[in-house]
């Protein structure tokens, strides 16, 4: 129904039913989208009291509004850093920048100015302050289930034991505070690390100091897993160079096993232990099964053409 059309119809109705339409009419109009960041100012009007009380309460709104931006500021960082992190490890999983950028590293820094250590501190800490945060969303994580209790048959005695309740801590930890639970988390697991974060709470509790990075790492040492200089991976390239240099030295290792497999004639010559040579002979077919197993190649390799010259 067109605007015009509408008007007609309310405008031929009596007063009261023009008066009841047009407050429809009002109703069903969109509500204007509440700003969550549209500033609350003091009604000036309203303050009352001595200059001293007036005071207090002036600084106590700047205070307030401090302590918002530094919650909105930590959340988002938080939020930002997290998903960034997460989505850059799927990109790097899918190998989805491998053909325009070649590797992760030149893709972060070319598509968005990410240093190397940026880069992989941001994919390295992602899952562990989404773990820590409380966050059920815990997919692509890896957890180390504690060990169920034996039942009471089973162990001979009394009641089966109870398995302690793991602590749990949930905060937003910042990127250098999760990076201290790093080693924690990939040598220990999991729960290692939640064990580690909920000393370092108490710790921080116990001594009335903050919860920083270092406090995080030395609850890390004094459970067993000490802190190595912290280190990058080798670059993607780096990795990749090694795989060409390791399959050429293969080749040339196979190239020489075909010679001297070329002048093996076992119709004239059958081997005395046929079991043994049947053995060999399966170890050396591995080989093509292997390559045939490498999803990354483009092209198979049969058995044949490992075996033939």
């Amino acid at each position: 129904m067109s605007i015009s059309s509408m008007f007609a119809q309310v405008t031929a109705q009596p007063d009261s039913a023009v008066a009841e339409r047009t407050d429809q009419i009002l109703d069903d109009k969109p509500k204007a989208a509440v700003d969550p960041f549209a500033p609350k100012l003091i009604d000036l009007d309203t303050l009352t009291g001595t200059d001293e009380e007036q005071l207090a309460a002036l600084e106590g709104a700047i205070e307030a509004a401090q302590n918002t931006l530094a919650d909105n500021v930590r959340d988002a960082r938080f939020r930002a850093e997290v998903e960034i992190g997460f989505t850059l490890d799927a990109i790097r999983r899918r190998e989805l920048h491998v053909e325009k950028f070649g590797t992760i590293e030149n893709y972060g820094e070319v598509r968005w100015g990410y240093k190397r250590s940026t880069l992989y501190e941001l994919m390295d800490t992602a899952p562990i302050r989404i773990a820590m945060s409380g966050n059920p969303d815990t997919a692509n994580r890896k957890g180390i289930e504690p060990p169920k209790p034996r039942a009471a048959i089973e162990a001979g005695a009394g009641a089966a034991p109870k398995t302690p309740e793991p602590r749990t801590v949930a905060l937003k930890l910042s990127k250098s505070q999760a990076l201290k639970l790093v080693p924690t988390w990939n040598k220990a697991g999991e729960e290692a690390a939640r064990e580690a974060l909920a000393d370092a709470v108490e710790e921080a509790e116990k001594t009335g100091r903050k919860l920083t990075a270092a406090v995080i790492e030395a609850a890390c040492v004094d459970r067993g897993v000490p802190q190595t200089p912290t280190s990058l991976p080798p670059s993607e390239e780096q990795r990749r160079r090694e795989v060409n240099k390791t399959l050429a030295d293969a080749a040339e290792t196979a190239e020489k096993l075909v010679i001297t497999l070329g002048a093996l004639d076992m119709e004239e010559t059958p081997p005395l232990d046929h079991d043994a040579a049947e053995r060999s002979i399966k170890a050396l077919r591995v080989v093509g099964r292997w390559f045939n197993d490498r999803k990354k190649l483009k092209d198979p390799v049969q058995e044949a053409e490992i075996l033939a010259d």
